[in-house]
């Protein structure tokens, strides 16, 4: 993954993140600029999508520890399946193994990046 350099980021990104910081958000200043750079790669993904087959699924951003850089993928079709995924950046898109919770078993790996107004998406079976 490639990191933008402290110079990428605003003065006033460099205070808020000094503060969040000294607040315990993040272990060091260097995070908090390469979590920022990388919200600012990202284009906003995050709200409830719909499939051309009429499949609907969210993402949301993950709750995690201070710093986490990924977002969660969820696609609800009970009681036969309720599919998560934790999506990270991998340069342009975001890619993730998905996982059935109903089974515990793994359906498959997905990768998106947003085009225009949508999401493109790519699902391989393993």
């Amino acid at each position: 993954e490639k990191d933008h350099t402290p110079s990428d980021v605003s003065t006033e990104a460099v205070v808020e993140y000094d503060l969040h910081v000294s607040e315990g958000l993040f272990e060091s200043a260097e995070e908090a600029l390469v979590t920022k750079a990388w919200t600012a790669r990202v284009p906003d993904f995050t709200g409830e999508w719909e499939t051309d087959a009429g499949g609907r699924y969210t993402i949301s951003p993950l709750s995690g520890g201070a710093g986490e850089r990924a977002l969660r993928y969820v696609e609800e079709d009970l009681p036969l399946a309720y599919l998560t995924a934790k999506l990270m950046p991998n340069e342009e898109f975001l890619e993730a193994a998905v996982t059935n919770e109903v089974d515990g078993q793994l359906v498959g790996h997905l990768r998106m990046r947003r085009e225009g107004q949508g999401i493109l998406s790519w699902f391989r079976a393993p």
